[in-house]
């Protein structure tokens, strides 16, 4: 399923707006428990899939509900920057 997700990540990256950038932001979250972590190629899937904003990846690992809830804000507080032009 890896491989899977790889290509649609690709896919959806190659699609491009007017001044080539990703027309498609994406945003990845790990989430894991002690005892149930997400492998290293897991992690590394989640962070090549996310795009980039300012230089910094729109991945986010959490590793309990608190975590989970602050990055699901974030994530709403940065789609609500959004701007929709055509």
């Amino acid at each position: 399923i890896n491989e899977y997700t790889r290509r649609a990540c690709d896919n959806v990256k190659a699609v491009r707006n007017g001044s080539n950038e990703e027309a498609i932001k994406i945003f990845t979250v790990g989430f894991s428990t002690p005892g149930q972590e997400i492998s290293s190629s897991g992690l590394s899937l989640l962070q090549d899939c996310a795009s980039t904003e300012n230089g910094q990846k729109l991945y986010y690992q959490a590793t309990n509900t608190e975590e989970l809830n602050e990055i699901f804000a974030r994530i709403v507080a940065n789609i609500g920057r959004l701007k929709l032009t055509m």
